[in-house]
């Protein structure tokens, strides 16, 4: 059946995967292994329809919550698991997406099955993802191309059992089969198992007693989560949520203020303070240090917003009369355009020294901007031989189009210019190109550049 797949026109192709599906266990490992054929029809085909058969599995087990599926739908899930497992190797780097895509719903779908059914998916999963691993650590095509979800560093089985399982005995309590809430569904449109937002198999807060007979045990730091037969997965075991900080101090050159000391800590290892110093009338007296006024995060979010909506120009002639803070924020915002740091150094240099104070130390500290007018022009001429900010972020979107021919041609417009991502974009495309011309040419860029 599955040679007479592969032999069929493309309007047939469907009605025999279709049937092929229809035949079991054996017809879907079938189908996992014609998935397993790259970017052919078939392969197509048979993950698409393998794709199907899963929504149909995730409806029958809404339609039958609280009741546990059927031994037939059980059987089905282990052999599509243990298929996976088996034809993990056979994929390449481009179906690594596609894999992790039905393990993740198929983890998902587990708070449905029996105790032992669980234990052989998550094992098969983990199994899967293990030799997909194997297979593809030692391309070099892999290493360019970021992972779609972060999963257990031990597998799924080791984040959903406690450490003590093998010495349990699971009895669950009666009446309580308070099911996870997964929203949105596993066979809902909004949720592909891969884009969709992360694995959360948690019991809703004012639950029961949790099913698991033992010790409290939970994977991560959310909330106790449970599945028949007492396995949890918490969404700390899947994606990490640490909340990303707003804009502070260190982003421009400042360092933050030490944290104060608790009241009850112990003063006995501090040391002494030492006695001020007899202040004598000598010529070298050194000046008194400068107060730096810091202005607040917002005025500096208000600062840098303000210089984004500023032309190239214009900011490198705004930094002739800015301040420090002022000064930080311009070339934070060039460097976010790419400019290169010969434009920056260039008007950087318009600014002499002042021969106000002949202290050398002081010298940086009462720099004073007068700008020459030869330098200016001379910036100015080095950034009109720079596109605009807008064509290099457009040319770094190209580079990546679906279109080989889209991709050569950005590629080569891009090398013209000295754009500082220039080397970083042509490795990567050396390296993950599957076009021949277009690597070809990445790799030239490339070495020209290392040169």
């Amino acid at each position: 059946m599955a040679r007479q797949a592969q032999e069929a026109e493309p309007a047939d192709l469907e009605v025999w995967l279709a049937r092929l599906s229809q035949l079991g266990d054996a017809g879907r490992r079938e189908l996992v292994g014609l998935a397993s054929g790259g970017d052919t029809p078939v392969a197509v085909e048979s993950r698409r329809a393998l794709e199907r058969y899963l929504q149909e599995l995730a409806a029958r087990a809404a339609a039958s919550r609280g009741a546990g599926l059927s031994v037939g739908d059980s059987e089905a899930a282990i052999a599509m698991a243990e298929a996976l497992a088996e034809h993990a190797a056979k994929f390449d780097w481009r179906g690594r997406v596609w894999v992790e895509r039905i393990a993740f719903r198929l983890v998902k779908q587990v708070e449905e099955y029996s105790p032992e059914t669980t234990v052989r998916i998550l094992e098969a999963c983990d199994k899967a993802l293990q030799r997909l691993d194997s297979a593809t650590a030692s391309s070099r095509r892999m290493r360019t191309i970021p992972g779609s979800m972060q999963r257990p560093a031990n597998g799924f089985l080791s984040a959903a059992t406690p450490p003590d399982f093998q010495s349990q005995q699971t009895s669950p309590a009666v009446g309580d089969r308070t099911q996870p809430v997964l929203d949105p569904s596993p066979g809902s449109e909004e949720y592909d198992g891969f884009n969709g937002p992360p694995i959360a198999l948690d019991k809703p807060s004012g639950s029961p007693t949790p099913l698991f007979n033992g010790p409290q045990w939970q994977a991560g730091s959310a909330p106790r989560g449970s599945l028949n037969g007492g396995y949890a997965l918490s969404r700390d075991a899947f994606v990490s949520t640490a909340p990303l900080g707003p804009v502070g101090m260190e982003d421009f050159g400042v360092a933050p203020s030490p944290a104060p000391e608790s009241a009850g800590a112990s003063t006995a290892a501090k040391p002494l303070p030492r006695p001020a110093p007899v202040a004598t009338k000598t010529l070298d007296a050194p000046l008194p240090p400068q107060l730096v006024d810091v202005p607040p995060p917002d005025e500096l979010r208000r600062m840098l917003s303000d210089y984004r909506s500023m032309t190239d120009a214009e900011l490198l002639f705004a930094q002739d009369s800015a301040d420090l803070f002022q000064r930080k924020a311009i070339l934070r915002v060039l460097k976010e355009r790419g400019v290169a740091d010969e434009t920056v150094g260039a008007n950087r240099s318009a600014a002499p020294q002042s021969t106000a104070n002949q202290s050398t130390a002081n010298q940086s500290r009462a720099r004073v901007a007068q700008p020459m007018p030869t330098d200016r022009v001379e910036a100015a001429r080095l950034l009109l031989q720079q596109p605009s900010a807008a064509t290099r972020n457009t040319l770094r979107r190209l580079v990546v189009d679906p279109d080989p021919r889209v991709r050569l041609e950005a590629l080569t417009a891009l090398a013209t210019t000295n754009d500082p991502q220039l080397a970083e974009l042509a490795r990567q495309r050396a390296v993950a190109e599957p076009d021949p011309e277009v690597a070809d040419a990445a790799q030239r860029i490339y070495e020209t550049l290392r040169r």
